[in-house]
């Protein structure tokens, strides 16, 4: 009876690492910073390098520049060519700036192997992710579009996946605890192991994920966050300030 315990623990942790072998889950991607602080650069090369291009789809879309900036190197450090390893019952990997899946490109009719190699494909590609998980967050009805949250929702749409995260987010939602992105994130870790039972994902593995995305974007316009009633935006110019930065 004296190991009845230790038994139980070493079990549960082997159906633990069952579940993350089973799950089918990428690794998290893990790109640092090249360049030092410097105002107006996202400190990735290879995104500062695209800015321009990436202000222009911000412009035409209406999704903040912060999304793509901090989507972007987060996913892929701005390497177009970065490709994860492909995961067992796959026929190829994640592609592109925005790393989109390949039944992702299949259900938008995007030429998966492109993502790799054509910059402004690429990026408009992203862009109809993006916009396709939109269409799921707006049907969930508990962030305001445009809002931090709001974004925050999408993001984690494309990381732990649709089904998941309406799971999440429905288990939130009884327990009153969807109204803003730290509680949804504070349930969710809350709940481990019941949702990586239910979803083959782990919250604690990419709720930091998605955190990341907002700490790399949010200089750049990370949509609006609605106080008492009223609604700040902060959607600086980066270009802006790096003219301004190179004149000084």
């Amino acid at each position: 009876e004296v190991m009845v315990v230790p038994i139980i623990l070493i079990a549960a942790g082997l159906i633990t690492a069952f579940y993350f072998s089973q799950s089918g889950e990428r690794d998290v991607p893990e790109f640092e910073p090249d360049l030092p602080p410097i105002p107006g650069s996202t400190r990735y090369k290879l995104v500062d390098a695209i800015l321009p291009q990436l202000k222009q789809a911000a412009d035409s879309s209406s999704i903040p520049l912060g999304v793509l900036v901090g989507w972007i190197a987060s996913e892929s450090g701005g390497r177009i060519g970065a490709a994860p390893k492909i995961l067992p019952g796959q026929t190829d990997s994640e592609r592109g700036y925005f790393q989109l899946h390949p039944s992702e490109s299949k259900s938008l009719g995007i030429d998966h192997a492109r993502l790799s190699t054509d910059p402004v494909y690429s990026i408009n590609a992203g862009v109809s992710l993006i916009q396709k998980y939109m269409n799921l967050i707006d049907s969930l009805g508990i962030a305001p579009r445009g809002s931090t949250f709001y974004w925050l929702l999408v993001k984690l749409a494309h990381t732990m996946g649709s089904g998941a995260t309406k799971i999440i987010v429905e288990g939130a939602k009884k327990e009153g605890q969807a109204r803003t992105w730290e509680q949804l994130k504070n349930h969710a870790l809350g709940n481990e192991q019941k949702y990586l039972s239910a979803t083959k994902h782990s919250p604690s593995k990419w709720f930091p994920h998605v955190d990341k995305v907002l700490s790399i974007g949010q200089p750049f316009g990370f949509g609006s966050t609605t106080i008492v009633g009223a609604i700040y935006k902060d959607i600086p110019d980066p270009l802006d300030c790096m003219r301004n930065n190179g004149r000084g």
